[in-house]
């Protein structure tokens, strides 16, 4: 393990959540997770997100998650969501 590697304390995690009606744009939901195993985190975000159209924006340390209140370890939240 690298010490970058040592570091990642979670990740920054971006969600699509489609439109319920053709003509409507989907939901962008940006999410953080204290999950340091990157497919945990992602797994955990399409869980609680309920879609599968998930992408690792990058890795996150102690200090990032603490300054989004992610305080509890695998702790996963949405950070915003918009249009």
């Amino acid at each position: 393990m690298s010490e970058t590697d040592k570091d990642v304390a979670g990740w920054l995690l971006v969600a699509f959540i489609p439109g319920m009606e053709p003509d409507t744009r989907q939901i962008v939901e940006t999410w953080a997770s204290s999950i340091a195993d990157q497919n945990a985190a992602v797994d955990a975000v399409k869980h609680a997100s309920g879609t599968a159209a998930v992408v690792v924006l990058m890795p996150l340390v102690e200090e990032s998650l603490l300054g989004m209140n992610i305080i509890e370890p695998n702790q996963t939240a949405r950070i915003s969501a918009q249009l």
